[in-house]
Parts: C-alpha cells; structure tokens; sequence
C-alpha cells in the first residue's frame, strides 16, 4: 500500500522500506532526510505499547505511516508523541537545518499536509505543533511557549480544552481548496515543559486532516489585541525554527497515512 501511495513513479526495486518500531524496552528510533525527520517520543517507556513509522526513503515524508496500538481501556492521557518533524522541533535537528527568525521577520510559514487517520475517533489526537523560543538557540531553557493546532482532536482533548481559559474565537483564511475554519482556542498557564500552551480546534469539532494552513496568519492573531480577554499574548520577537506533524495515542490500535505534507516558510 506504501508504494502504491508514494512510488512517485519509481521502480519497484528502489522502493525499499524501512520500519521504526517502538515497544517496551525498545530505544528511540529516529529517520531523517532533508529537513524532515521522523521521530517517536514515548510518555511512559514501561508501558505494554507497540508503534511503528514506515517510510520510503526515495520519497520521504511522503507516503509515511505511524501506526500504534495500545491497550483499548486506557485512560484519557496522552501516551506518546509520534510525528514527522521540520526543521529544529524540541532540539530534533534536521540533516538539512532550517534557519530561526523572529515571527515578526517571517514572511511566508504555510503548512500543508493530507492525513489519512484510520482509527477510532478517541483512539489518537493528529496535531500541528510548534514550540517559540526566546533566541535562536532554541533550547527548552530558552522556550517561551508551545502552540498545538488539531487537525483531529479526541473527546478527551476537547474536554481538557474546555477546562482551560478561553481566548475566543480564531478564523483561519481559506486558502485554495481549504475553507475558512472557526478555532475554538484556549490557553494553558503552564505546560509540561513550564511555558504557556496555546491550543486551537475546529469550534465545530470537524477534522482538518486535508487542509492548508497559515501559521504565519495564526501567529499574528497571538500579537494582536485578543477580542476576549484584551491581553496580547506574543510580542513578535520569539523565534521560530520548526514544527512537527503527528498523532497523540490514547488508546486502542489506529494508522496515520501522510500522502504529502510539506512547509513554505520564507524569511
């Protein structure tokens, strides 16, 4: 099925796959080519787990599919972090870098992707998420706030969000076939890495799996005057250097397959 999906019109033989797999006891597994990398991150290293990341190296990230199962009666926690990473996202540093800048510099910083998520609804979360920092070395001493955007958000994830304080309402932009989107977005005092969490989902609660998005659009909002609470939340000077593209199991066994995902980002 890979190769039907992301061949890119090249012969059999050069379709050669390769599997990370993840379970209990097994080390981080990483892959990397360009400025993408794909990347498992585990929560809890001892629980009873098994995921995997299979890619075509000829046309990675294209055609990459995270699968994971875990156990069906799980709770509502987050378990892991599996995803396709651009640039310097958490200090997972791309063969080919992607230079920082300053929000306020960036010109251009579109996201594209087409997801296919094979699991039950409460099985896995699939987010866009960026982390800014306060210089380009872009290390967690210097992060200044985590930014997650769901493209399909749990019954879990939506729960959480309602208990968290509200920053109204953010209408993306349609751009080509992608339509104008409502986001329900909160904020989190701290996260588990001590910064603000900024956390965005369809107000409808549709899944975004097929879309283009604007960050660069969605970090301006942030800078300006926020209609609900009156605060701006980021100043323009944090610096930006990557993201990542991913699931967040919860329970249960599901796939996500990447038919293309990629970024424009100008400076």
């Amino acid at each position: 099925m890979v190769a039907d999906v992301s061949s890119g019109g090249l012969p059999p033989a050069q379709l050669a796959e390769i599997t990370l797999t993840d379970q209990r006891g097994a080390s981080k597994q990483e892959y990397s080519s360009g400025q993408f990398l794909a990347f498992q991150a585990v929560n809890d290293a001892s629980a009873d787990r098994l995921q995997t990341i299979t890619l075509l190296p000829e046309s990675f990230p294209k055609g990459t599919i995270l699968r994971w199962k875990w156990p069906d009666n799980a709770n509502d926690s987050v378990k892991s972090w599996n995803a396709i990473d651009y640039g310097n996202y958490l200090n997972t540093i791309t063969p080919a870098q992607v230079p920082p800048s300053r929000i306020k510099a960036i010109s251009a910083l579109i996201h594209e992707a087409d997801i296919g998520y094979s699991a039950p609804s409460d099985s896995a979360n699939v987010a866009l998420d960026l982390f800014l920092y306060t210089s380009g070395s872009s290390t967690e001493a210097t992060m200044a706030c985590e930014i997650q955007v769901f493209l399909h958000a749990t019954p879990s994830a939506r729960r959480f969000m309602a208990t968290l304080e509200s920053l109204g309402i953010y209408e993306s932009a349609a751009i080509g076939s992608s339509p104008s989107v409502r986001w329900a977005v909160t904020r989190q005092q701290s996260n588990f890495f001590k910064t603000p969490y900024y956390l965005f989902c369809p107000s409808d609660g549709s899944d975004q799996l097929a879309s283009t998005f604007d960050v660069k659009a969605l970090l301006n909002w942030l800078r300006s005057v926020n209609q609900t609470t009156g605060k701006i939340y980021l100043t323009g000077e944090e610096y930006f250097n990557g993201l990542a593209t991913g699931v967040e199991p919860v329970r249960k066994s599901g796939s996500a397959l990447f038919h293309s995902i990629g970024v424009t980002y100008t400076r």
